[in-house]
């Protein structure tokens, strides 16, 4: 309810009160000895009313004081108020102390003194009230209640009271009232109607009764209950209020231009005219296209109010505006509607014409435009205008060059049409080429891919297979370069870019033959091309791979004539193809010629460490090392952080190993491990240096070496290093050498089988030395080892045998070539039997010496060389036992069968010299 219907409706109130009564007790004056008595007889059967009006009918007062009180009560006496407060005050406990207390409290409503009288109303008992006094306290006791805001309370009070006798109609009427300030008009129809049928009522009820039909959607009911009222009262108080009843009515029923008129009339009435009907007032005139009088009346309807009201308020002003070309106006009728959010399709509908202000010159500069259509797509994706905000916005978008915004925001619209389409790709190109300028190649790849899948496009297999070799994935490039030239004309753009990519994909994965044909376009294509002369290399690198020789020399050539940049080798453009036209001579073993092109490349150029290392190893291959030696030291000296000084470093070092200099090889070596740490150079230098090491025996040294180097050696690559200078230094006839690098392996390895090698090596070494004490020990513990396999044992007990025998053991000695020619399928057992049979014919035990040679001969062993011996043994066992002629035919015999060793063949002859 509007703030000027409350005040006169509360006006009415105060004036129905004293009706309230005077309707219900209305005297006949009258005085006389009857009247009296009969006042008498009431007040004894508590008939106050009753007693009250006969007393005072009669002009004498014959009630005590407080029952002349309650009379006085009833007759309106003045002061009445103020003689019950005095009572109440001396008599706090009587009988009729709550009786009167609830009249005074009914007196103090009357005077509008409503917060005292509910105090009263809420510390006195009123159950025990005659009904009739009941009925009327608690009708004031709601009005107390209506007038303090206490809403609730008085509905209750009035509900408590309903189907009263004396007071019914009131209570309808005050009901319908309480229902309608609550915004309950349902509920306050019947009310109100059955209070329009009362006189009291009869200016006011109708009013309110109207208010709550239009509120209801019953306009043609309000406005017959208007004409109804107008008709019975004429023009009232609430005229004004009618008036706005009246147009909003018109309102509901779409009668806009019978609207404005009432409620024209009822804004220009009222000091402060209700939101709501300025809201309709200005409504009707935007639908009479009464433009400026809508946008003044709607905006006065929001004012600084936020409700669903107000958000609809100024979206229709802002229409109204527009509509008066007042565009700055519409735009914060519109901004303020689409901030609220009280009925989302306003807000829409705000948002969007706050969209339009905006692109239609409403900017106030702050970017404002294209932040408000970003968020309407994100408040409203699906909404009919989110298409044509989305165009608005990617216009924008690629104004600002914002172009992942703009794809963005063409991506949410559905359905493409051709330009849209064309749209999309221009962007996603933009977008792939800013990627790969910025070395995003995963993105631009992405992008290629969705205009790809817009439609065909040569340009985004071109970019996509750009991208994909900048990561190495050269398949795909291929693939995707080779679909872009499909695609295109031989004078589009990008096709000398793409036949240059698409060579050197190729020419990655050594597709030489591929490759050629390509770069070869490349050249011939653009005579002004920047990748001509790189174009004529690559071209020359695919023959030169394929060892066309003489078609690589000459691309070399056109490649130095051609003036351009060699863009992907270096930024000399002859320096590269003339190393490789160098490179070629020295091929063809015209060393000088390589040298006298490698002389003409820059000094100073990126090529210069190339060309001296390649001079250099020409000198080498043409047998110059002193030239050789000081070209590499030139490299060094002027390129020291160059790949080729690491090497040429290494290679001076080769040069002085080879020519016997191995302590400055060594120190050159270590200069490498030393200044290069962490390079392949140093990985060769080190190399190099274990074999040096190796050959010098200076093992642990190297292990140190190797360690500082942070590549130390494993166990096994120590035990292998060590076993290699062992065997080194048996190979030079460095016995002693070699046992004690056998004893450092065995003292290092933590194998057990490279412990047993090791003893088998110090067995092996002792031997060589002839050193039967050792050889003895060594054995033994040999024979000892968990490792043993019998080839091992056999040989061990060969040596030990030999060595007990040269100290004079000759029964240990026996015994050990005994068990070692138990295995006569080794080179070892066979020796040791021949051994035995020895020593048998040396101590003259011939008969036992042949048995031996025969069963050994007789074995069918496999090892010749002592097959041979044994032959020769048996022989000198029949000379000894007299059989020459036997003799000489075992060595006839063996001399025209066994020719491997001079040192058999010298045997036979002495022999057979002796037995002429």
């Amino acid at each position: 309810m509007n703030g000027s219907m409350k005040h006169v409706i509360v006006s009415l109130l105060i004036a129905a009160a004293p009706m309230i009564a005077a309707a219900q007790h209305n005297l006949h004056p009258g005085a006389t000895e009857t009247l009296r008595n009969e006042a008498r007889l009431l007040l004894d059967d508590h008939h106050y009313y009753g007693a009250s009006t006969t007393a005072d009918a009669s002009g004498q007062k014959t009630l005590p004081e407080a029952e002349g009180l309650m009379a006085d009560y009833w007759l309106k006496e003045p002061g009445t108020e103020r003689r019950m407060a005095e009572w109440l005050r001396m008599h706090p406990v009587h009988p009729l102390t709550s009786r009167i207390a609830l009249m005074r409290a009914s007196l103090l409503v009357r005077e509008a003194r409503y917060r005292e009288a509910l105090s009263l109303y809420n510390a006195t008992p009123i159950d025990n009230l005659p009904q009739d006094e009941l009925s009327e306290a608690r009708l004031y006791e709601a009005i107390a209640c209506i007038h303090t805001g206490q809403v609730e309370r008085a509905e209750q009070v009035l509900e408590s009271i309903v189907g009263s006798e004396t007071h019914g109609m009131d209570v309808q009427y005050y009901l319908g009232y309480v229902h309608y300030i609550q915004g309950h008009y349902r509920e306050a129809l019947p009310c109100l109607t059955a209070a329009c049928a009362s006189y009291d009522y009869r200016r006011s009820a109708p009013v309110l009764l109207a208010d709550c039909q239009v509120q209801e959607g019953h306009y043609a009911d309000a406005l017959q209950t208007l004409r109804q009222w107008r008709r019975a009262t004429g023009a009232t108080l609430l005229a004004a209020e009618a008036d706005r009843i009246e147009g909003e009515a018109l309102y509901g029923v779409r009668h806009y231009d019978e609207a404005i008129a009432p409620l024209k009339h009822y804004v220009q009435a009222v000091a402060e005219p209700s939101r709501t009907a300025l809201y309709k007032l200005g409504m009707s005139q935007l639908q009479t296209e009464k433009y400026d009088e809508a946008a003044l009346h709607l905006s006065r309807s929001a004012g600084t109010v936020r409700d669903a009201m107000s958000q609809s308020a100024w979206l229709h002003a802002g229409i109204a505006y527009i509509q008066t070309a007042q565009k700055q106006r519409a735009r914060m009728a519109f901004q303020q509607a689409s901030e609220m959010n009280f009925d989302p399709k306003t807000q829409e509908e705000a948002l969007y014409n706050y969209a339009l202000t905006l692109r239609d010159g409403g900017d106030m500069g702050f970017g404002e435009t294209q932040s408000v259509y970003e968020q309407f797509l994100r408040q409203f994706p699906t909404s009919k205008h989110a298409e044509t905000i989305s165009h608005h916005l990617i216009s924008v978008y690629v104004k600002n060059q914002n172009y992942e915004a703009a794809l963005a925001a063409l991506n949410r619209i559905r359905n493409l049409d051709a330009d849209g389409r064309k749209t999309k790709q221009q962007l996603l190109s933009q977008l792939a080429s800013k990627a790969y300028n910025t070395r995003n190649y995963a993105a631009t790849i992405d992008y290629m891919n969705q205009s790809i899948a817009v439609g065909p496009s040569s340009q985004a297999h071109y970019w996509k297979g750009e991208a994909e070799y900048q990561q190495g994935r050269y398949d795909a490039a291929i693939a995707d370069l080779r679909r872009a030239l499909s695609l295109s004309a031989d004078d589009t753009d990008y096709v000398v870019e793409a036949n240059y990519t698409l060579g050197y994909a190729l020419f990655k994965q050594k597709k030489y033959s591929e490759a050629l044909p390509c770069f070869q376009k490349v050249a011939d294509m653009n005579k002004q091309s920047a990748y001509r002369s790189d174009a004529f290399c690559r071209a020359a690198d695919c023959q030169f791979v394929a060892r066309n020789y003489d078609a690589a020399y000459a691309n070399y050539q056109k490649a130095i004539d051609t003036d351009g940049l060699n863009l992907e080798s270096d930024h000399t453009p002859q320096d590269y193809p003339r190393i490789q036209q160098a490179m070629i001579e020295g091929l063809r073993g015209n060393y000088s010629r390589k040298i006298e092109l490698l002389s003409r490349v820059n000094e100073t150029g990126p090529n210069a460490a190339v060309a001296l290392f390649e001079k250099g190893k020409s000198y080498v291959a043409s047998g110059q090392k002193a030239k050789a030696i000081e070209t590499f030291g030139a490299l060094q000296q002027k390129f020291p952080q160059t790949p080729q000084a690491r090497r040429s470093v290494n290679e001076t070092a080769l040069l002085y190993a080879e020519s016997g200099r191995t302590d400055e090889a060594i120190r050159l070596y270590r200069s490498v491990i030393a200044d290069y740490p962490n390079t392949g150079e140093a990985q060769t230098a080190l190399s190099n240096l274990k074999d040096l090491y190796t050959a010098q025996g200076r093992i642990n040294e190297y292990a140190q070496l190797a360690s500082q180097a942070g590549k130390a050696l494993s166990p096994r690559e120590l035990d292998d290093m060590t076993a290699d200078a062992a065997l080194r230094a048996t190979s030079s006839g460095h016995p002693e050498q070699a046992l004690a690098y056998y004893k450092q392996l065995e003292a290092q390895t933590l194998s057990a089988d490279t412990r047993t090698k090791a003893l088998v090596g110090q067995l092996r070494a002792a031997q060589a030395m002839k050193n039967p004490t050792v050889t003895a020990e060594t054995a033994s513990r040999v024979l000892v080892s968990s490792r043993l396999n019998a080839d091992v044992a056999t040989e061990a007990h060969l040596c030990r045998g030999l060595a007990y025998m040269a100290q004079g053991d000759t029964r240990q000695g026996v015994a050990d070539l005994q068990e070692a020619s138990k295995n006569q399928r080794s080179v070892y057992g066979a020796q040791a039997t021949v051994e035995l049979a020895q020593y048998a014919y040396d101590t003259q035990q011939y008969q036992s010496a042949e048995q031996v040679l025969s069963q050994f001969i007789d074995s069918g062993t496999t090892h010749s060389y002592w097959l041979a011996r044994a032959f020769v043994l048996l022989s000198d066992v029949c000379t000894k036992t007299g059989r020459d002629v036997e003799a000489r035919q075992y060595l006839l015999s063996l001399k025209s069968n066994y020719t491997e060793s001079e040192e058999i063949n010298q045997m036979i002859q002495q022999r057979l010299s002796q037995l002429k």
